[in-house]
């Protein structure tokens, strides 16, 4: 994201404001990882961004995607579920084990785990991985083995595609919960985000960034807050996988290529075009 936003900046310093046709928006929100808190609030506090809807705005979210043009990418939702017990040594038989309340619960999200994975209405070969990717954690915070766990957390992270209805997923995981005397919270979500691929919006991106078709990836952005924009893709320098690691870096001439290519949309849409 830092390196999309040097090259936004970059390219937009090369054009004279009385050039423009049409508008450029710059729009830098917080806190996308713990939730898209920042893009939630431009788009229900920013009249800026509601000029952008009514006007029809091209847009771009400028997350690393090696500069490829990104039309669709899956959705975010996770949760967490809680037993409560109480510790005690555990030759006794004082204290309450929460891990005992957790594994039947356990043993149903591995259920649907195995549903997902196993039934081609949840899969979509637009993506990689095609399904919704679960991630099932569990941490009863125990340091010594002698001690029965106090309490149990197990907290769940899956990926929805476009089209799809995660709120199945979250109903069940929740019956499941209560039927087993867990505590349920959601944590967040973030909905998947999708445009025509096929679009007249795509196809000119493609043409002008010299890509030869459009792709999706397998993590979210506020892309999936800001889905009320008809013509939006996700295009930007740098890899996903270069990201968020203890030597985050990206690589200089994609910095070059990104600054750019971002000029060339901003001369397309900005200075040639009336709408």
């Amino acid at each position: 994201m830092k390196g999309s936003i040097a090259c936004m900046l970059s390219a937009a310093s090369s054009f004279r404001a009385s050039d423009l046709r049409q508008p450029l928006y710059f729009t830098c929100t917080a806190d996308e990882e713990v939730g898209y808190v920042g893009a939630r609030e431009v788009a229900k506090r920013s009249q800026l961004y509601k000029e952008m809807l009514d006007s029809d705005t091209r847009g771009i979210i400028g997350e690393p995607t090696r500069l490829q043009v990104v039309y669709a990418h899956k959705g975010t939702f996770g949760f967490r579920a809680i037993s409560e017990g109480q510790a005690a040594h555990s030759s006794t038989r004082q204290g309450k084990n929460a891990n005992l309340a957790m594994i039947p619960f356990l043993v149903e999200m591995k259920a649907i785990h195995d549903e997902t994975e196993s039934d081609p209405r949840w899969q979509n070969s637009e993506f990689d991985p095609p399904t919704l990717s679960w991630n099932i954690g569990i941490n009863d915070h125990t340091h010594a083995i002698n001690i029965k766990p106090p309490q149990s957390i197990c907290t769940v992270y899956f990926r929805p595609m476009p089209g799809q209805d995660p709120q199945i997923w979250i109903d069940r995981s929740r019956a499941a919960a209560e039927k087993h005397g867990l505590k349920f919270e959601i944590l967040h979500t973030g909905n998947p985000f999708y445009t025509d691929p096929h679009s007249d919006f795509v196809q000119t991106m493609l043409k002008l960034t010299g890509n030869r078709t459009a792709t999706t990836v397998a993590y979210g952005t506020d892309g999936g807050v800001f889905g009320e924009m008809k013509h939006l893709v996700v295009f930007g320098p740098g890899d996903i996988a270069q990201a968020h690691t203890w030597d985050e870096w990206i690589d200089l001439d994609q910095l070059r290529r990104g600054t750019e290519l971002y000029a060339r949309l901003i001369q397309r849409w900005c200075l040639e075009s009336d709408n």
